[in-house]
């Protein structure tokens, strides 16, 4: 897997802010699209920096890697939080399942045995 390159953790630093600040200023929560493209990344490619096998990265990158992860916690922690107000938010929803594997509650198997009586009276 090729992990894109992110050398500067300064640079981490201030977009996590510029991205922070953004949310902020337009009263949403935080994404992960919005501290991407803050990074100058695709979300693909911050997710596969999240996702990254530390033992495979520098020192600088597992410190870059871990301030990525704390962020993306955070991005997690405010979708939810915005899922749990009252109205319709279907763009949180859409983002929590797309970023954070959210699912819609699965309808519960039951194994019930129906008995149906007085069948063999009925006319045909």
């Amino acid at each position: 897997m090729s992990i894109p390159i992110i050398r500067s953790l300064r640079r981490v630093k201030d977009a996590i802010a510029e991205a922070e600040a953004i949310a902020t200023e337009k009263g949403v929560p935080l994404t992960v699209e919005r501290l991407a493209a803050c990074l100058e990344m695709s979300r693909e490619d911050f997710v596969t920096y999240i996702r990254a096998e530390p033992s495979v990265l520098t020192p600088s990158e597992a410190r870059i890697r871990r301030l990525l992860c704390g962020a993306y916690q955070r991005i997690g922690a405010s979708l939810a939080e915005e899922l749990m107000k009252t109205g319709s938010h279907a763009g949180a929803q859409f983002l929590g399942k797309n970023n954070f594997g959210y699912t819609d509650k699965s309808d519960v198997k039951a194994d019930l045995n129906i008995a149906f009586t007085g069948e063999t009276e009925l006319s045909d």
